[in-house]
């Protein structure tokens, strides 16, 4: 399966179902997991500064409220898209599933959007904290790729999973709760990072898989 990937480097990479992982098609070796997530933290920071150019345009009058949010809805939408595609292992491999699991993702993130129109309808941000609020919103993709991901890796056989701690993050407490403690566990029992923790798409965790 060959998959384009939006802020890959300018080259074919193909995507392994048998051991989860993506090839660089030039050289036929595996990309290293810290290339991949480096991919989703540039779709993170891409998606943050068109966030940030919304809300200059708003608290510049380039646009209203209205348009302001329909344009961050819209972005929030295609980056959760991208980085779905991303951790499902290409386009052809993504599912209804993986659509399904973003898009309820995607509802939350409205709701908070929804939430931050009526605080800057009432007026009660200053400029700055409207470009800083809107910034924050970038890091959402993270928690697409790690749904996609997990639901991927349950197709391709894998049945066992850690959740690992980062060791240079501050951890909130629903993430020292979901560390599988270095232990593999049935994959279903898996919480993915940003997902149900207090940090939500802030959060650092990361996943390994295992087949048995």
């Amino acid at each position: 399966m060959t998959a384009f990937l939006v802020g890959a480097p300018p080259q074919t990479i193909t995507y392994d179902r048998r051991v989860g992982k993506y090839r660089d098609g030039a050289t036929g070796r595996y990309v290293s997991r810290v290339s991949i997530l480096r991919l989703v933290d540039e779709e993170a920071a891409r998606l943050s500064t068109r966030m940030q150019s919304h809300a200059r345009n708003l608290v510049g009058g380039g646009i209203d409220l209205q348009t302001f949010q329909k344009r961050a809805a819209e972005d929030l939408k295609l980056s959760a898209i991208r980085s779905t595609i991303l951790g499902s292992g290409g386009r052809s491999q993504t599912t209804a599933a993986a659509y399904g699991a973003t898009g309820r993702l995607l509802r939350d993130q409205y709701l908070f959007l929804d939430g931050f129109a009526r605080d800057l309808a009432a007026g009660k941000l200053t400029k700055s904290q409207i470009i800083q609020r809107a910034a924050l919103y970038g890091a959402s993709t993270r928690s697409s790729f790690h749904a996609a991901e997990k639901i991927a890796r349950g197709r391709e056989g894998f049945r066992l999973a850690k959740r690992v701690l980062d060791s240079a993050a501050q951890h909130c407490g629903s993430c020292l709760r979901h560390s599988t403690n270095g232990a593999y566990i049935p994959i279903e029992q898996i919480i993915s990072p940003g997902v149900d923790c207090l940090c939500r798409s802030r959060c650092r965790c990361r996943i390994e898989w295992k087949k048995n």
